[in-house]
């Protein structure tokens, strides 16, 4: 039920949902710690190598080939991203979303999504905090991070955010 509310709401505020693979290229794993990610025992290709540790390059694709089409890009999706902690695989439900544009600034506009979105699942009392750079936040509830919102991309202006789903449930 919360998942579908926050499809709604994402929806209803210019969002598509997108449903990207689970699995991630070689490639695409060098971008993460190797410790980080869950490696397949046998892969079916270079490009099903890892498990993803983030919905981030699954959201990016789908901006990239959108872009083809589209001078603005605003999906979300609602996935499984693994983990590997003293040698256990775990695996957590992510709420991320990418907005893009080719012409105009996203970051702030994702915030203000972002922020929109929090309120209308009841959620008040939250933080933006800075985290590494000035293009990077962190998302704080009741003093826990629970996501993060940052800028990926100058030139094609692509933000992202990520945020664990079920800190956000609990938080609701």
């Amino acid at each position: 039920i919360f998942k579908n509310k926050v499809r709604r709401v994402l929806a209803s505020m210019g969002a598509d949902e997108i449903l990207s693979y689970s699995f991630i290229s070689e490639d695409e794993g060098k971008n993460f710690g190797a410790s980080d990610l869950v490696e397949l025992t046998n892969p079916v290709s270079k490009e099903f190598y890892y498990l993803r540790p983030s919905l981030e390059s699954g959201l990016i694709k789908s901006v990239l080939n959108n872009f083809r089409f589209f001078d603005a890009v605003r999906v979300f999706e609602i996935g499984n991203v693994f983990s590997v902690e003293n040698g256990s695989v775990f695996e957590k439900s992510v709420l991320g979303a990418v907005f893009a544009s080719k012409t105009k600034e996203t970051f702030f506009e994702l915030k203000g999504v972002i922020d929109r979105f929090l309120k209308s699942i009841g959620i008040v009392d939250y933080l933006f905090a800075p985290e590494n750079s000035k293009d990077e936040l962190k998302i704080e509830i009741n003093g826990k991070t629970i996501g993060r919102l940052v800028k990926i991309n100058d030139k094609n202006h692509i933000s992202l955010m990520e945020m664990n789903l079920s800190d956000l449930f609990s938080a609701a």
